[in-house]
């Protein structure tokens, strides 16, 4: 199943709490991606929602949104394109993050610039890989994967939602061809 892919993360920092963030779930029966909803400059959503424009209609995509309350619109927007979107608001127990990280197929980061991204180590801790923007501090624990190779998850090219769309779909087809192997 999903593990081939992405078996295990590389290296958990101490403040991860691997007692919390650890697998609790079974995986959606459908593809689900994960994201944050961050309307800053920085965190990309805007990059994620011009992504959804270049995947088109994708049936076999769900999207659970966590952070802020997203706008109606925004909500109304994802759902033109994909499956189901799950709008959670936040998120305030650690314990329920966990378990909704469990459940995902991926957490999407599409920030701009990262310090350090907690989101990404913490979805990882939970055995769900991440696509992430290709930024420097990501260098030390995204390894890239494929239907041939391990890793953590797959990297985009910041502030590209072409390239954050193609890897939307590529993670799809990994998830899908480690489902019927």
């Amino acid at each position: 199943t999903w593990g081939r892919s992405c078996r295990k993360a590389f290296l958990i920092p101490n403040f991860v709490d691997t007692n919390v963030f650890k697998p609790v779930n079974e995986k959606y029966r459908e593809f689900t991606i994960l994201v944050r909803y961050d309307q800053s400059f920085k965190g990309g959503f805007d990059i994620f929602l011009r992504a959804l424009r270049y995947l088109g209609e994708s049936p076999w995509l769900n999207v659970t949104i966590i952070g802020r309350d997203a706008p109606k619109e925004v909500v109304a927007y994802i759902k033109k394109y994909v499956n189901n979107v799950y709008a959670l608001g936040r998120v305030p127990r650690r314990e329920e993050l966990a378990h909704i990280y469990s459940r995902v197929h991926a957490t999407v980061i599409p920030s701009r610039y990262e310090g350090f991204s907690l989101t990404a180590l913490e979805s990882l801790s939970c055995g769900t890989p991440i696509i992430m923007s290709d930024l420097p501090p990501t260098k030390w624990f995204l390894r890239d994967m494929s239907i041939f190779s391990v890793g953590t998850g797959l990297r985009f090219g910041p502030g590209n939602p072409q390239d954050l769309a193609n890897k939307i779909r590529l993670m799809y087809n990994i998830w899908r061809y480690e489902e019927h192997a």
